[in-house]
Parts: C-alpha cells; sequence; structure tokens
C-alpha cells in the first residue's frame, strides 16, 4: 500500500494548516480509503522520525469506533497517511445541518451516537493514549452493514504539527478545553471526559456549553464553570458529573452507567437518519454560520485537517483507581 501511484484520487474531502486529505481508490483493489498528504519540508530529521514512531502507534489501534490508519510513507517532501474513510462526513457537519433545518436530535439518537464515543475513548484510555483534540469536527459518520456508526479520528501526530498551524485552530478547540488547562495543568484522561461532556451538550441543545464573543469571557465561564443546564433530567445528570473539576470529575466506566444511556440500548438504525441515508454524498458543511455565533458554529469552516492530538504516554497519568 505504500505505493503513490497505487491510489487514484476521487475527490479532495479537506484542507488544512498541515495539507489535504483526499477520498483515494486503492487499484489493486478498488477499496477506498482516506488519503492525508502533509508537507513535511520544514520540519529536522528527528521530528520526523518521531512522526514515524507516532503513526505506527495510531496503526497498532483497532476498535470499531476509531478510524483505522493502514499504513504511512514518505516521497519527497510528503507524507502520505493512509486512513479508514468515514462516508457520512462530520459530526460538525451533521449538527450545523440540524441546526440550520431546525431538526433537533431526539434523545435515542443522541444516547447512541454519545455511547459510541465513550466506548472509544475508553479503548483509547486502555491503551495509555490521550485523544486531546475531541470535538464534533473530529467525530466522522459511516454507515456500515445498514447502521450508523460513530468513528473517532483526526488524532495523532498533531503535537508535533501544531507548530505548522500557527494558532489556527486553537480557537476552535478552545471551547472544549476543562478548566484545569487554562490554568496550566498538565492534559490526564479527565480532559478527553471534559471535552465528551462539550459535545454531549451541543447535541442535546445545538449550542456549545461555553461561548461569547469575548474570548475572556467564556474563558472565565469554563474555568467557574458556569453553563446553563439542559431541561433534560437525564442529560443534566450526565453534563454535572462531567462539568466538575478535575478531581471530582466522573469516570467514562460511570458515565456509562447512567440512566441516559440505560434507558436507550438500540443501535443506530440507519433510518434514524434518513436525511443522511437518502443522500450520502450530500455536502453538509457550512461554510460560514456566523449568523449562529449563539449556538454552534461561528467556530469555523469545516476543516477535516485540523490538529489530530493524541499521546502515547510512556508513564500514563491515571485517575485515582484507574484511568476508565
Amino acid at each position: 500500500m505504500e505505493d503513490i501511484s497505487n491510489y487514484e484520487e476521487i475527490k479532495i474531502l479537506g484542507r488544512g494548516s498541515f495539507g489535504t486529505v483526499s477520498l483515494v481508490k486503492f487499484k489493486p483493489d478498488e477499496k477506498q480509503y482516506a488519503l492525508k498528504v502533509i508537507p513535511i519540508g520544514r520540519l529536522d530529521a528527528d521530528t520526523q522520525k518521531y512522526m514515524f514512531q507516532e503513526a505506527e502507534i495510531l496503526k497498532k489501534l483497532d476498535h470499531p469506533n476509531i478510524v483505522r490508519y493502514y499504513t504511512s510513507f514518505v516521497r519527497g517532501h510528503m507524507m502520505y497517511i493512509v486512513m479508514e474513510y468515514a462516508n457520512y462526513k462530520s459530526l460538525f457537519e451533521y449538527i450545523n445541518k440540524r441546526i440550520v433545518t431546525n431538526k433537533p436530535f431526539n434523545k435515542e439518537e443522541i444516547a447512541n451516537i454519545a455511547y459510541q464515543m465513550l466506548e472509544s475513548l475508553q479503548y483509547l484510555h486502555s491503551q495509555h493514549i490521550l485523544h486531546r483534540d475531541l470535538k464534533p469536527e473530529n467525530i466522522f459518520l459511516h454507515r456500515e452493514n445498514g447502521q450508523i456508526r460513530v468513528k473517532i479520528g483526526d488524532f495523532g501526530l498533531a503535537k508535533i504539527l501544531s507548530t505548522l498551524a500557527k494558532g489556527q485552530s486553537a480557537v476552535g478547540s478552545q471551547f472544549y478545553m476543562p478548566p484545569e488547562i487554562f490554568k496550566r495543568k498538565s492534559y490526564a484522561y479527565e480532559c478527553d471526559v471534559w471535552s465528551f461532556g462539550c459535545v454531549f451538550y451541543i447535541m442535546n441543545a445545538l449550542k456549545l456549553p461555553f461561548y461569547d464573543a469575548n474570548q475572556q469571557v467564556y474563558i472565565d465561564d469554563i474555568q467557574k464553570i458556569n453553563y446553563k443546564p439542559l431541561p433534560d433530567k437525564a442529560a443534566q445528570e450526565v453534563i454535572s458529573a462531567v462539568f466538575q473539576y478535575q478531581e471530582r470529575r466522573v469516570k467514562i466506566s460511570d458515565i456509562m452507567k447512567m440512566e441516559f444511556f440505560t434507558q436507550s440500548k438500540q443501535q443506530i438504525q440507519a433510518d434514524q437518519y434518513q436525511d443522511v441515508a437518502n443522500n450520502p454524498h450530500e455536502n453538509l458543511a457550512i461554510p460560514s454560520i456566523k449568523g449562529l455565533q449563539e449556538n454552534f458554529a461561528e467556530v469555523a469552516e469545516v476543516k477535516r485537517m485540523d490538529p489530530p492530538v493524541a499521546v502515547k504516554q510512556k508513564e500514563p497519568v491515571q485517575q485515582k483507581g484507574g484511568c476508565c
């Protein structure tokens, strides 16, 4: 799979700070993949070597709710990463469509998507990997055997590459950062739990839990955990447990046992997403959503290349009693 001439580009999926991602066909078997192309000419030899080490770690991950990394190779000044293609775009795009069409998610949809997110995070943490940039842009929907499956992706390598982005993605990600990060504490498993809570809140309310046009105001709100509670009692139980300071934040395994999730044991069925299923190649992206800034999306244009961040920990920081 490491001969670039074996790949035929079908279309460009996204452009970003680090290059492009394209939908490609692998000619020998005609299977489709997402191909990320990253210019690495500005990186020194040690950094390039570390990138390959990180890519090798990601290739070993094997979970149905995590985008698979198949292989990576360099040709000239470009690094190519071959990944699983999630054919229903990102949760960011899907949420935006729900906003502009005024079609809120029902409880079962939220429970199914969120539960799969929890399962993927639980797996990552069991492998001593922190995602560190969990947000709707990095959560993809994929149709598989008549069902919609959640795929968490766009992580790994960005700890290195973020210096090339010159902060272009930092603002969008700040909406999902926990209080301890603004206090310059180190990342731990609890950071991913907080980010999960932000995504869970957005699916319920169709707006960010912490937002203001003034950056300092929403950062203060995050640090004080000042947000508007959700009207649904079971959903708010989840949020109340997640939006806590680091030492009191709930574990993933305990979230999965909460009433919001035990109420719905269904798998995600394709017919719950008929507006997507009927138009699988429809572009759901909203290029600019400034009129919705109090809801979800003054954040940015959809960028499938925005920083994927995950770090393999030699000595992972664990919560008391375990990671999950």
